[in-house]
């Protein structure tokens, strides 16, 4: 089989290789995909950069899950949101896709359809780890201790960044491609509080009429702007992944002016080209220590035997 794979961020490096492995065994692209987000989404050492097991939880000190996945064909789309006690909440999201007659299940209804498919339900101490529970009683302190309550603590308390993994993988002798995306949400957000991740056009979107994109960054900023549509909109008015990527950015940019938020989108075409574009000056792996002048993300292709690789995205500057 012919596929091809593309993730945001370092960490998507054994999704990545995870989605190979499926592809290799004779998977489907979805499967391969599922299978990439889930490797990162449970483990608790990758919880830091806002993914599932082990990540930050809400102000309340409970994980509110967001995933998506969407499939280029016919444009299938299922979501999940402010999902609790299921640390896979991507599989969940499939299942939402293709056994649920919704496309989109929130909060206590999310997590009702997770049990009633079989997923076994974790208690929130399962799912933290001692330094999830460490920065979060932190947190708490510092909510405790600060003297205006009305303070906006988002800079100040947010550990790790605004995160989130998502995926493409694209089956060229199908021409079937899917995207993926899966994340904890802000750290300390507030309860009930959703990003873009899970809705379709912000987070994520794909279309087998001409590629996939998926976007990461501060999800209250990138929901105004519909990005990954966007982008998969100029893929098929026959531009390359990376101008699309680029000029989605520069517009937005040009909208908001110099109070630019962070924000970084890849995308995929249907002959399996890549691209990015970003607002992320600098970014450090908080687990490896690695820095990076730009946004880094991950590759792959199976065509010429090419191994996952880090490329890095520099900011996309006004003129």
């Amino acid at each position: 089989k012919n596929m091809a794979g593309v993730g945001t961020w370092t960490f998507a490096l054994p999704a990545i290789r995870e989605a190979k492995r499926k592809v290799e065994q004779g998977g489907s692209c979805l499967d391969a995909l599922e299978a990439g987000i889930n490797v990162v989404e449970d483990d608790s050492c990758t919880g830091r950069y806002l993914v599932g097991r082990g990540s930050y939880p809400n102000g309340k000190g409970v994980h509110e899950f967001d995933a998506a996945v969407m499939v280029g064909e016919g444009c299938q789309f299922g979501a999940v949101a402010g999902l609790r006690g299921v640390a896979t909440p991507v599989s969940v999201a499939r299942r939402v896709m293709e056994k649920s007659s919704h496309s989109m299940l929130v909060g206590q209804g999310a997590t009702a359809f997770a049990v009633e498919q079989g997923f076994p339900l974790e208690t929130a101490e399962a799912l933290h780890t001692e330094e999830s529970l460490r920065t979060f009683r932190q947190f708490s302190q510092q909510q405790a201790g600060a003297e205006d309550l009305n303070k906006d603590n988002k800079k100040t308390n947010s550990p790790g960044g605004h995160d989130t993994l998502g995926l493409i993988v694209l089956d060229t002798n199908s021409v079937h491609i899917a995207a993926g995306v899966s994340t904890s949400g802000a750290a300390f957000k507030a309860e009930g509080r959703v990003g873009d991740s899970p809705l379709p056009g912000c987070g994520l979107y794909a279309d087998d009429s001409s590629g996939a994109a998926v976007a990461t960054g501060e999800g209250d900023n990138i929901m105004k702007f519909c990005p990954t549509f966007q982008v998969v909109q100029l893929m098929r008015q026959g531009f390359d992944p990376q101008t699309a990527c680029r000029e989605v950015v520069k517009q937005i940019h040009q909208k908001v002016g110099t109070d630019m938020f962070e924000m970084a989108l890849v995308a995929m075409d249907m002959k399996g080209r890549t691209g990015s574009g970003s607002t992320v000056l600098h970014w450090e792996d908080v687990c490896d220590g690695r820095k990076y002048e730009g946004f880094p993300y991950v590759t792959w292709r199976s065509e010429g035997n090419m191994e996952p690789t880090i490329c890095v995205e520099p900011a996309t500057r006004l003129k």
